[in-house]
């Protein structure tokens, strides 16, 4: 009822409801219209769950291009995940054309608002050149970062700068480290690339 009142945080509470079962019948398609109207009305981070909704497929139709407008209309409300989420897509060219200059200032945006992940990705885009020119030791900043932030690909991807002494001096106790930080966190590689320092 405070949906259909023009209450649109209700909207996205109730969108919850339907993605997840939880107080309403799981249904997806229903969840994606809620968050839609919500986003619609200024809820940024309904934006930012349809969105998922819209790329995960779950029980909705999966739909990169409504997925990307979702995102973008998150991240101009001040979401850096769904700026993150964008990049992610401007980057592989999913639901969008492939661009890397905009890949990369998404990313930027990200990491300015303290989205790990964001600042992990713009760390490989500096790590491999891609669409800005090649700054291992900038990547390393920006991993360091993710890393800090709690992200465990920022911390594989900085083991692997320290392994292969790209933009750090080569140092196997601190690739360890960071490996063994991204395991920690539940990132397989890491505990794989541990283990295969020790």
């Amino acid at each position: 009822k405070s949906c259909d009142g023009g209450y649109k945080v209700g909207c996205f509470g109730l969108g919850f409801m339907y993605e997840n079962g939880d107080g309403a019948p799981k249904n997806g398609q229903k969840a994606l219209e809620l968050y839609e109207e919500a986003c619609s009305g200024g809820v940024y981070e309904a934006c930012h769950r349809g969105a998922l909704l819209c790329q995960e497929g779950n029980q909705a139709v999966k739909n990169a291009f409504k997925a990307a407008r979702l995102y973008e209309k998150g991240c101009e409300g001040g979401i850096s995940k769904a700026c993150s989420a964008l990049g992610v897509l401007y980057y592989k060219g999913d639901g969008v054309k492939q661009d890397y200059a905009t890949a990369l200032r998404l990313y930027e945006k990200a990491c300015n608002g303290n989205d790990a992940r964001g600042c992990s990705n713009l760390g490989v885009m500096y790590d491999e050149g891609s669409g800005v020119k090649k700054d291992p030791k900038k990547a390393v900043r920006l991993y360091q970062k993710a890393c800090e932030s709690g992200y465990a690909k920022g911390c594989h991807n900085l083991a692997i700068m320290y392994a292969e002494a790209s933009g750090v001096k080569k140092s196997e106790t601190n690739a360890a480290k960071y490996f063994k930080a991204a395991c920690d966190m539940g990132y397989e590689e890491g505990c794989k690339n541990f283990e295969a320092l020790r």
